[in-house]
Order: C-alpha cells, then sequence, then structure tokens
C-alpha cells in the first residue's frame, strides 16, 4: 500500500466484500483501501476527514459493511456507514460516509471483536484492564 510521510498504520485492520479498511495513526483517520489485483485499478478512500480521530486503535466491519472503530484517546467508539445525501442539485445524490457515536465512557478502548454466534460486541480498555460487553439498541443497522 502506498503511504505519505506523516501516515503511521498501527491500528487495527478489517476485511469486507472486496475492501480492506485499516486505521492510521498518524493522520487520525480511517481507509478504505480496493482488493483489485490491477494496482492501477486499486483506490483509496479516506472515511471520515484526517483527525476526525485522536488515536483510531482497532475496528471490525459487519456483515451490512457498517464499521465500528474504537478511538483510544477519545474514550469512545464510532460507527461508520455509507449513505446515500443529498446534494444541492435537487434530484441527486450521491454516496458518503456519516460517522455517529457508537459508545461513550470508555477508558482507552483497545480491542474490538464479535462473537458470531450470536453477534454480542466486546471491547477491552486499557486501563481498568478489562473486557465489557456493548450493548445496542434494535434498529442500528450493524447487521
Amino acid at each position: 500500500m502506498p503511504g505519505a510521510s506523516g501516515m503511521i498504520l498501527g491500528g487495527g485492520i478489517g476485511l469486507h466484500s472486496n475492501f480492506v479498511y485499516v486505521c492510521e495513526h498518524g493522520t487520525g483517520s480511517v481507509r478504505r483501501i480496493s482488493r483489485d489485483i490491477d494496482m492501477s485499478q486499486r483506490t483509496v478512500d479516506i472515511l471520515a476527514n484526517e483527525g476526525t480521530f485522536k488515536y483510531p486503535q482497532d475496528l471490525i466491519v459487519t456483515n451490512s459493511g457498517v464499521v465500528l472503530l474504537n478511538d483510544l484517546y477519545g474514550n469512545v467508539m464510532y460507527l461508520l456507514r455509507e449513505d446515500e445525501v443529498s446534494t444541492t442539485s435537487a434530484d441527486t445524490t450521491k454516496k458518503e460516509w456519516l460517522v455517529e457515536l457508537a459508545g461513550i465512557d470508555l477508558n482507552y478502548p483497545r480491542g474490538l471483536t464479535r462473537r458470531e454466534r450470536d453477534g454480542k460486541l466486546f471491547v477491552s480498555e486499557l486501563n481498568p484492564n478489562r473486557v465489557i460487553e456493548v450493548v445496542f439498541e434494535e434498529g442500528h443497522g450493524l447487521y
């Protein structure tokens, strides 16, 4: 993967469909990279403006393409999803990544995993060094 000098990959990596998702500690962003074998056709998208996240640590991509992301120094979890947004012209829409808070009051959230059999989500916290279950309300669009 080509990188800029300020880009430091150090966090999570996730796979979904034809894409690889990676956290960048250096820029505070998340990138989606197409897995096209032909490098000339490969695309790289930034899912949120650089600096949106303080220190993106770990992520998972759900079956529906929703990204859950732990922000280590922000002490929160974000939900990122691609959605159609109306543009200024009357009858057009475009795809855009929306960033929503999904969990607050976490203590330096690091690891993130989802149990396949029932979809339960677990986060490890650096301090006080524990694993917690995160529960979402129905209709959140995660699965």
